[in-house]
């Protein structure tokens, strides 16, 4: 992961305002809103690209069993800091995108990577 989100991560949040952060601002993206919608509470989901965890937060809020991970340390730390913080059972864990099939052997229900412009962008565009 680059050194970028390493140095990125303790100012990160300060990026969103208090209720953008409180509602997990990327997953109340209407696609994902919709997406969620359709998925019972209780459900899991993997957070795949958790940042300092404040989607991951939201879902769980929302009576979603959740995991999640990143590929930054220091964003994991983030993560792991306000998931204990909140009293939320959040299991979180340092992971690249492409390693996640070999190294979370678990089933999820949804699977969100929300945020980033290389998670989102449609299919065939740069």
């Amino acid at each position: 992961m680059a050194d970028y989100y390493e140095d990125f991560a303790a100012d990160y949040d300060w990026l969103f305002d208090d209720d953008a952060l409180a509602s997990g601002f990327a997953i109340s993206h209407p696609a994902t809103a919709r997406l969620l919608e359709q998925v019972p509470a209780g459900s899991t989901i993997l957070d795949a690209a958790c940042g300092t965890g404040s989607g991951a937060v939201a879902l769980a809020r929302r009576g979603y069993r959740v995991r999640a991970t990143d590929g930054s340390d220091a964003m994991v730390a983030m993560a792991a800091a306000k998931f204990r913080r909140e009293h939320l059972d959040i299991q979180v864990a340092r992971c690249l995108w492409a390693d996640l099939p070999a190294a979370i052997d678990e089933r999820f229900d949804v699977v969100l990577c929300s945020g980033t412009r290389s998670c989102t962008r449609p299919a065939g565009r740069p």
